[in-house]
């Protein structure tokens, strides 16, 4: 006599960890809930936010971004609004997420250019963006958004405490890309690049498309 299984029994031996592939990739988790509001700018055309709550992201590496409750220059102006008609807004869809980390920490600069850019792109694959519009996102900022380099940083723990004190690192400004007088052909050369990216995404890692970044600045 066949024994029937319940379904919901099933649907858990679906889920369960060993039935995850095994090449699948982990690129962090949110360790918390994101709850924004907007902000009144008086310019219609431009949507800022505010976080109602503290809000927290910990990359593959273990490493935790944390933004603070109450910070209200959210408005995704770490990737140049010229490029928005190509690689979407990133303050909507699933890009919002990982957007919110990125604004604060190209604002604040107390960690480098470039892992602020690497956990702009685990974000939104760990929030679901697929891997080409990912790596996309990712050649917009790593070719056109903030520049700064850090050059020191110091922090004051005192013995026997969990948390630590940091003083905010200096850092050097670069100046970043300025679109030329003809911004046509400049946003014209990203779209180029943008589609070399998204055909190739499965071949191209992180570093191949800071390559390309590099190029796209010469």
């Amino acid at each position: 006599m066949m024994t029937r299984i319940p379904a919901f029994l099933l649907c858990i031996a679906l889920l369960a960890p060993g039935s995850i592939a095994a090449d699948s990739e982990y690129f962090g988790r949110f360790l918390s809930k994101l709850e924004i509001t907007t902000v009144d700018t008086g310019n219609p055309d431009r949507q800022n936010f505010s976080l109602l709550k503290e809000f927290k992201f910990e990359d593959p590496n273990e490493n935790v971004w944390t933004v603070p409750e109450g910070y209200s220059k959210l408005d995704g102006a770490s990737i140049p609004r010229p490029l928005w008609s190509i690689v979407g807004g990133p303050m909507e869809g699933n890009y919002l997420h990982a957007a919110v980390v990125h604004d604060y920490y190209c604002d604040v600069k107390t960690r480098t250019q470039h892992d602020t850019h690497r956990a702009f792109y685990y974000g939104m694959r760990t929030n679901g963006v697929p891997e080409s519009k990912a790596k996309a996102m990712y050649l917009a900022v790593a070719a056109f958004g903030p520049k700064w380099k850090l050059t020191k940083q110091t922090v004051l723990c005192a013995k026997g405490l969990a948390d630590c004190n940091s003083i905010d690192p200096p850092y050097d400004i670069v100046e970043p890309y300025a679109f030329g007088s003809d911004l046509a052909a400049d946003v014209e050369r990203f779209n180029v690049a943008v589609e070399n990216v998204k055909d190739q995404a499965e071949s191209l890692d992180l570093d191949d498309i800071d390559d390309i970044a590099a190029s796209l600045k010469r």
